[in-house]
C-alpha cells in the first residue's frame, strides 16, 4: 500500500493514481456551470495563490494571485500543480491493483521551483519503506529507500514526467508540453539521480494561437463567426480581447479564449 498526498480525477483513464488523498499541493476547482451546449464547456470562478501554476490534465500554465475563470470539456477539470510539485503516480498501462507495490512509479514534475516529495509505502503491515524524491539543482533525485527496504521492489522503473518546462530534453510526454524521460532498473538500495539539460524555466503559453483554433473547431457556431474569432487573435493582448467583446460570440467561448490568452502569455 503507498500513501502519498494526492487524488487525481482521471477522465478517459489519462491518470491513474494509486493515492486515496489529496493534500495541499493540487489546487482542484471542480466545475460548477452547465455545459454549454454550443461549446460543451462548462465553468468555475477560482482562486488561483500567487506564485506559478501548470494545469495537471491541459499543461496550461498560470500566474496566480488572482481570481479567473476556467473553462473545460467533458474530459477534464482544472487540476493545478503549483510550481515545483512532484506527484507520483503508477503509469499509464501499469495499474496496480489491492495492496501490490508497483514495479513502476511516474514522476510528475512541475517546472518553476525546487520541490521534494516522500513516498511511504508497506505491504499493509505497518512495516514502512520512504523514498524521497528532490527537484534540486537541475536534476531529479531519487533517494535510497529508507525503513523496510523489504516491503518495495529490489529494483523500478522510474517514468519522470517533465511538465511545464520551456525546453527540455526527452520524448513527448502524456500531458501537452510535457516531456518524459525514463530511468530503468533504479536499485532500492543506491537510488539514482537525473539531471535535465535545457531551460529549466517555467514555459509561457506560447501554443495559445493553436488551443484557440482547437476550441472554435468545435464550437457549434457559424463558420463566419469561427473565422472572425480567429482573426481578432492577432494583435495585441488588449486589443484582442477588445475586439472579441464586440462578437457575437457564445459567453463560454468567449471566456474560454480570454482564459487562453491572459493564463501566462508569452509577452
Amino acid at each position: 500500500m503507498l500513501i502519498a498526498d494526492y487524488l487525481l480525477f482521471a477522465p478517459r483513464n489519462i491518470l491513474c493514481c494509486f493515492c486515496p488523498v489529496f493534500g495541499d499541493r493540487l489546487l482542484v476547482a471542480p466545475i460548477t456551470t452547465p455545459i454549454d451546449r454550443r461549446t460543451l464547456l462548462g465553468a468555475v470562478k477560482a482562486w488561483l495563490p500567487a506564485g506559478q501554476w501548470v494545469d495537471v490534465f491541459t499543461g496550461l500554465t498560470y500566474r496566480g494571485g488572482r481570481a479567473m475563470t476556467l473553462y473545460r470539456d467533458l474530459d477534464s477539470i482544472p487540476v493545478l500543480a503549483p510550481a515545483g510539485s512532484i506527484v507520483p503516480m503508477v503509469p499509464l498501462g501499469d495499474p496496480a491493483f489491492g495492496t501490490t507495490n508497483p514495479d513502476a512509479i511516474e514522476l510528475r514534475v512541475y517546472a518553476g521551483a525546487d520541490g521534494e516529495f516522500t513516498i511511504a509505502e508497506d505491504r499493509d503491515d505497518e512495516r514502512w519503506a520512504f523514498t524521497q524524491v528532490r527537484f534540486l539543482d537541475g536534476a531529479v533525485h531519487i533517494d535510497p529507500v529508507e525503513g523496510d527496504i523489504a516491503s518495495v521492489p529490489p529494483k523500478r522503473r522510474f517514468e519522470i514526467v517533465l511538465c511545464g518546462f520551456t525546453d527540455v530534453h526527452g520524448e513527448p510526454g502524456p500531458v501537452p508540453g510535457s516531456v518524459r524521460v525514463v530511468q530503468p532498473d533504479v536499485a532500492a538500495t543506491t537510488g539514482a539521480t537525473l539531471r535535465i539539460e535545457g531551460d529549466l524555466s517555467l514555459r509561457a503559453n506560447i501554443d495559445a494561437g493553436n488551443r484557440a483554433f482547437e476550441l472554435l473547431d468545435t464550437a457549434q457556431i457559424s463558420f463566419v463567426l469561427k473565422d472572425q474569432a480567429y482573426r481578432a487573435l492577432d494583435g495585441s493582448l488588449d486589443q484582442v480581447i477588445a475586439e472579441l467583446t464586440t462578437l457575437d460570440l457564445p459567453l463560454t467561448l468567449r471566456g474560454a479564449l480570454i482564459e487562453l490568452l491572459v493564463a501566462n502569455p508569452a509577452l
